[in-house]
């Protein structure tokens, strides 16, 4: 099965994500490159051991689930996390 290539960034991911598939509102007119990526066998399939093939769906879900990880594990967010409390400002 060949899979076709087209160019989607992060940030174009998450903001259709949240913009208009269920995040702030649903908008019933996805990016054609984030419908390709949510079609099922976007990310190629499974071969069972019978010979079955499965195709991997969800895989806008799992480009999500990576950013979230990736974000909430980075080095400048977990100092961030351990930094002292600011003090309030002062007028």
């Amino acid at each position: 099965m060949a899979i076709e290539r087209t160019p989607l960034t992060r940030m174009d991911l998450v903001l259709t994500a949240a913009d208009r598939d269920g995040g702030a509102h649903v908008d019933s007119r996805l990016t054609p490159e984030y419908e390709r990526l949510a079609a099922d066998g976007a990310l190629g399939s499974l071969v069972r051991s019978d010979s079955v093939e499965i195709p991997i769906t969800n895989g806008h879900l799992m480009a999500l689930r990576q950013i979230g990880y990736e974000v909430l594990h980075s080095p400048d967010l977990i100092a961030l996390a351990q930094a002292p409390p600011a003090a309030p400002a002062t007028t």
